[in-house]
């Protein structure tokens, strides 16, 4: 990035990501001066690993102008629309199968549950939701409803997708 004009003042341009979940700004500004105002300068944009499974997300980058250059102080520059490429994958693991089913009605089971990282990221999550911490200090009985609490959570929940 560079100026296209020299200018008559320090130019500083300030730069912030409209989604930290995504993608942050390593150096949210530079400074151009009248010496080096066609010198290139990069702004670094750091991907974030969200641990969710949740395809390739689109964010931007919006940037704001500072100098007691009126030509440069009035610009009102445009976003820089960036993509955070996806890694991550929901997975489920399945386990043997008890046995064979049989035409006299036999039955056989199976198991299914979240593969290994997929169960830290649903820890990690429901860890984040407000008042799950509490939960292991509630007495638990079958058919105890915890109101209050899950109710909170569930909203949470619900807010987040």
């Amino acid at each position: 990035m560079a100026l296209t004009e020299k200018p008559t003042a320090h130019v500083t341009l300030h730069f912030t990501s409209n989604d930290t979940t995504e993608g942050t700004v390593g150096n949210p500004e530079l400074t151009f001066t009248p010496d080096n105002w066609n010198a290139p300068q990069e702004v670094l944009v750091t991907g974030v690993d969200d641990d969710i499974a949740d395809g390739s997300q689109t964010y931007a980058v919006t940037y704001s102008v500072t100098s007691e250059d009126s030509a440069y102080a009035e610009l009102d520059p445009a976003s820089v629309e960036l993509q955070n490429k996806d890694n991550d994958s929901a997975g489920i693991t399945v386990s043997a199968v008890s046995g064979p089913t049989t035409e006299a009605g036999g039955q056989a089971t199976f198991t299914t549950l979240p593969d290994r990282e997929m169960r830290a990221r649903m820890v990690r999550y429901m860890e984040s939701i407000p008042g799950f911490d509490k939960l292991h200090e509630l007495p638990w009985y079958p058919g105890k409803r915890y109101p209050g609490v899950i109710s909170r959570a569930q909203a949470e929940l619900k807010a987040r997708t």
